[in-house]
């Protein structure tokens, strides 16, 4: 076990780069740090209010994009679990693998969705856009509510993002935060449980073995959803305040 939390470094990372460019899809528009951190905590709020709780688990399947990588974020500074999916598997797979997941929350490309039957995805309280962050579904009365007032209770509680509002879940390194599905080359498809630790390892290594700097320009084509791209493309860099380009 290591002293250094990963989400002690994206707090370090946001509030240390607050102007500078994070996170853009290939020719889009582009993300500040503050954005992230924005969009960070409304997600905190939707996960508080529609009775997400930490260690729940909340699916993640799309291609790589910005907005991946935030719902990524978010989901594990609130100290729930991600389940980040490969985009290519079939339906079939993705449902066996939400349900054996127990995921709560899916968070969806468009795309994707129109092929998944959601009546078939026994905990699950609803699925969000990953192309624009709308609600497609809600099983949940709950959930639907939390959204539909979201807006106006975040603008309430954060009126003005401040770096003093970066202070996210406090929760140790020895607890879950990734459920990482393989592709199923032996059979059906396995589930590699992460721990926040392994994350902070992987993040410590390449800050003390890769040279970047603040504002380097980094481009991440590497699945997102497989653990190398997803450490060196995008969680290390985002920790050093690098401008990652996604290309979806």
């Amino acid at each position: 076990m290591i002293k250094e939390r990963l989400i002690e470094y994206i707090e370090q990372s946001i509030t240390q780069n607050w102007e500078i460019e994070a996170l853009s899809n290939y020719r889009e528009k582009e993300y500040s740090y503050k954005d992230i951190a924005e969009k960070i905590l409304k997600f905190h709020t939707l996960y508080r209010d529609s009775g997400i709780r930490e260690g729940d688990k909340i699916a993640l399947v799309g291609r790589n994009s910005a907005n991946w990588c935030i719902i990524y974020l978010a989901t594990v500074t609130y100290g729930a679990v991600i389940v980040p999916i490969l985009p290519d598997f079939k339906p079939e797979d993705l449902i066996n693998i939400i349900n054996h997941s127990e995921s709560r929350l899916l968070f969806v490309d468009d795309k994707i969705y129109e092929s998944i039957e959601i009546s078939r995805i026994a905990e699950i309280i609803g699925a969000v856009s990953l192309d624009d962050f709308r609600m497609i579904t809600s099983v949940s009365p709950v959930l639907k509510e939390s959204f539909d007032k979201l807006d106006e209770k975040f603008s309430k509680a954060y009126p003005e993002i401040r770096k003093e509002d970066i202070k996210f879940s406090a929760i140790s390194n020895d607890n879950l935060a990734v459920i990482s599905y393989t592709s199923g080359t032996t059979g059906f498809s396995k589930g590699v449980m992460i721990t926040h630790n392994s994350l902070a390892c992987n993040v410590r290594f390449a800050q003390n073995h890769m040279p970047l700097k603040p504002g380097d320009p980094l481009v991440s084509f590497l699945p997102l959803a497989h653990t190398y791209g997803c450490a060196f493309e995008f969680l290390f860099p985002f920790t050093y305040g690098c401008h990652i380009t996604i290309l979806t």
